[in-house]
């Protein structure tokens, strides 16, 4: 029988499924940036800088929509678990779960790599260098 309750879980189920999409769909364009660059190179004459920024954007909404849909993913099913444990919602809970885990550990190693890398570069010269010069004194 279909109470009222379980149809709250299995709202709550669905809406952790398509937050878990949405925070997965949202990683696969900066994956895939990043790894275009990795194996033929930048992208030409493009901005990088303008596929950087929507890169960046495009993560914080993966972490945006993983966080809440892991979290109501866990409360949907603990809700089935009490209240008899309804196979198709368990189903539905556990993709919701697993799409979100893959969104926020693939921006967290995202964010991570981009920290460790822009840590390995060299500082710029400081302001009073002066610039070295090809004139023969």
């Amino acid at each position: 029988m279909n109470t009222a309750s379980q149809r709250k879980t299995e709202r709550l189920a669905k809406i952790s499924r398509v937050l878990g999409i949405l925070s997965f769909l949202l990683i696969l364009f900066p994956l895939g940036l990043r790894l275009w660059t990795i194996i033929k190179g930048p992208l030409g004459d493009w901005s990088m800088l303008g596929w950087a920024y929507l890169a960046v954007f495009m993560m914080v909404g993966s972490l945006l929509t993983g966080i809440p849909g892991l979290i109501i993913a866990l409360i949907a099913l603990n809700r089935n678990k009490a209240e008899g444990g309804d196979q198709a919602i368990k189903g539905i809970a556990n993709t919701g779960l697993v799409l979100s885990i893959l969104g926020i550990l693939g921006a967290s190693v995202m964010i991570i790599s981009a920290w460790i890398y822009a840590s390995n570069n060299p500082p710029p010269p400081a302001p009073t260098t002066p610039i070295p010069s090809t004139a023969v004194p």
